[in-house]
């Protein structure tokens, strides 16, 4: 993105008409190996005050004409099988808004071929936990997809391995364009629900709005708090990048890009603290932010991804339970 100096252009998923929508995009019911009904997974979801689900059952598309939605917007979708990585491994891919009755390919069929396929049937594609799937970053080079899992509630609770960020930092760098989901991989079998999920910034609640949206990165994860909005202005001829950050209470803000300067900010008072006692989340919470990047030396936005002539951040914040937002990639 681009903007005349000093005008503050907002990042896509948090200009323009629209109302945020939050939704989990991971989960599996007892039409595959969850242990819910459809219909009860729905209800499910609908009693954590979600907008809409996505119903993605291992290699078979669940029809959301045969679920009692319980209010909720069902977005067609599945987790499709494919194979298989550099290390052996298998891909396992979120295929958010198909159509029902589309025959599925076989989860012997490449990655690579799958990842496009899905891609040519409308679908919004994305890399299932990765880390949990023991894949490279190589591997998810050579899928055409619009991002990875960057928190995958389930895989985090069975394994310790559901959180992708490096994967998602490497790629960005790397040239890729993807954004970044947050997922409950939803089976029933432990608390794997309510523990990441994605707002989306959308025209309308219905299956095609939020597709459209998801596919344009108009959402952002979290794990706890609201991002409520950020922008960027460009002043000083260019040299300077001011990113405006506006959040629900949080303890910590963060400003990521490229390479190892990563910029954060804390509330002022937190310097002095001498004792546990003395921390009140109340009294010490920050809810904005600007952060100043001076781009003509190194820092997070400095250096471009390999063969995209691009820079980008991205911003974190973090709340005193140590719940996270993150924002997707701003380009410019």
């Amino acid at each position: 993105m681009t903007t005349e100096t000093g005008t503050p252009a907002r990042g896509p998923h948090f200009a323009g008409a629209g109302s945020w929508y939050r939704g989990n995009l991971h989960c599996h019911t007892t039409e595959s190996d969850g242990n819910l009904s459809p219909s009860d997974a729905a209800a499910g979801f609908a009693n954590l005050g979600y907008d809409f689900l996505a119903i993605t059952d291992h290699d078979r598309i669940t029809d959301p004409a045969s679920v009692d939605a319980h209010g909720l917007c069902l977005i067609p979708s599945v987790e499709l099988t494919a194979g298989a990585g550099l290390l052996g491994t298998e891909f396992h891919l979120l295929g958010i808004g198909i159509d029902p009755s589309t025959v599925l390919p076989p989860g012997t069929s490449p990655g690579r071929v799958s990842s496009a396929w899905l891609r040519e049937q409308g679908a919004a594609v994305f890399a299932a936990h990765p880390h949990w799937s023991g894949l490279t970053v190589d591997d998810l080079m050579g899928l055409t997809i619009d991002g990875i899992e960057a928190c995958n509630g389930g895989t985090t609770l069975d394994s310790l391995k559901g959180e992708a960020f490096t994967y998602w930092d490497e790629g960005l760098l790397r040239g890729a364009c993807w954004t970044g989901l947050g997922t409950d991989d939803t089976h029933w079998h432990t608390l794997d629900r309510g523990t990441a999920w994605v707002m989306v910034r959308a025209t309308e609640r219905t299956p095609a709005a939020l597709v459209s949206a998801i596919k344009a990165g108009h959402f952002y994860g979290s794990t706890g708090p609201d991002i409520k909005d950020v922008y960027l202005e460009f002043v000083d001829d260019c040299r300077v990048l001011k990113v405006h950050v506006h959040t629900s209470p949080v303890a910590a803000m963060y400003l990521s890009g490229p390479g190892a300067r990563s910029r954060h900010t804390f509330h002022e008072t937190t310097s002095g603290i001498t004792s546990v006692t003395e921390v009140d989340p109340a009294r010490m919470s920050i809810t904005s932010h600007t952060f100043e990047v001076d781009l003509t030396v190194s820092g997070p936005a400095r250096h471009a991804g390999r063969g995209t002539g691009q820079r980008h951040i991205r911003v974190s914040c973090m709340d005193w339970n140590r719940g996270r937002a993150w924002s997707n990639p701003l380009f410019f």
